[in-house]
């Protein structure tokens, strides 16, 4: 069953796009303003009973429509993060040295996972990075880790990672990079522009050098095609859809694609790691907020061995 609105969803959504009406408006009047006209609108929207990523996608296109200062607010935020997160890389890929098998690839799932915790679009979340320590302590909550290993360790897969925000795809870079070491050939997808939140789009990654760091490991970077907060299969591109139709399996990062694609028949294994920031989401997928997640999507096709 998709995920609709609930009650504690209305300030969630409210508050954030507020913030960004607030924090990009050049006065207090303009803020007011604004952000009565985005409220008006929210309401109307609200009460379309529609699924929650094509809700919060709307809202989002509709803030930025009032205040398109909302999309240089993110873009300065994300070269930050995406800058910050580059400085820390070392850090966590050393964690990694001396590691071998399931061991290694465990590890760098749960530095992919930690990277969701910079997700600024979720009211009452305080984005923040992870000790690299602190991560390999960390414990999975829900654990379909093995299983994804068992399905990529002896290569030959086409993997489509699903990325989120832009410095969490510094840190999806450890596992993607590993993926790839496997023998597996691994293409990531970004948002178009001018995005959603803080969500990774293909000028972030050119213009962060994170374009080179993947492809100097052999890994390919695509465009969904949507601005969307997840891959809304009526707005994705062609390209994408060709590649999606071509991947053996999906990686899905992050709690909008979980709450879209669990309801989505994609006709292949799809794996969500995320940490569950909202109470909805953490009842919907069974973990307590702010938990390492590694979950499998519940399908009947099942991959054969590679040839």
């Amino acid at each position: 069953m998709s995920l609709k609105l609930r009650p504690e969803c209305i300030g969630c959504l409210l508050t954030v796009r507020l913030n960004e009406i607030a924090r990009s408006s050049k006065s207090e009047d303009e803020a007011l303003r604004k952000g009565l006209a985005f409220v008006e609108r929210a309401v109307r929207l609200m009460k379309e009973s529609i699924e929650l990523t094509r809700l919060a996608t709307k809202l989002y296109r509709c803030a930025i429509e009032l205040c398109p200062e909302i999309v240089d607010y993110y873009r300065e935020l994300k070269r930050s993060s995406v800058k910050e997160a580059l400085s820390r890389l070392e850090g966590y890929k050393s964690r990694m040295k001396g590691l071998e098998g399931y061991e290694r690839f465990e590890l760098a799932v749960k530095i992919a996972i930690a990277g969701n915790m910079l997700d600024s679009g979720v009211a009452g979340h305080e984005p923040r990075w992870l000790d690299p320590a602190d991560v390999a302590r960390t414990g999975l909550v829900m654990d379909s880790s093995k299983e994804l290993y068992e399905l990529v360790c002896r290569g030959g897969r086409r993997i489509l990672y699903l990325l989120d925000n832009a410095g969490e795809a510094v840190l999806d870079y450890v596992l993607a990079e590993e993926l790839e070491r496997l023998g597996n050939a691994v293409v990531v997808a970004v948002k178009s522009e001018p995005g959603f939140q803080n969500d990774i789009t293909m000028d972030d990654v050119v213009t962060s050098g994170l374009l080179e760091l993947f492809e100097r490991s052999g890994i390919k970077v695509v465009e969904t095609g949507t601005s969307a907060s997840s891959i809304h299969l009526d707005e994705v591109s062609c390209d994408f859809k060709r590649e999606l139709g071509e991947a053996d399996l999906v990686i899905a990062k992050g709690m909008a694609h979980y709450e879209y694609i669990a309801d989505e028949k994609l006709s292949k294994p799809v794996f969500f790691l995320l940490t569950p920031k909202c109470e909805v989401v953490s009842n919907a997928i069974g973990a307590p907020r702010g938990s390492f997640v590694v979950t499998k999507k519940d399908q009947k096709r099942q991959l054969e061995p590679p040839q």
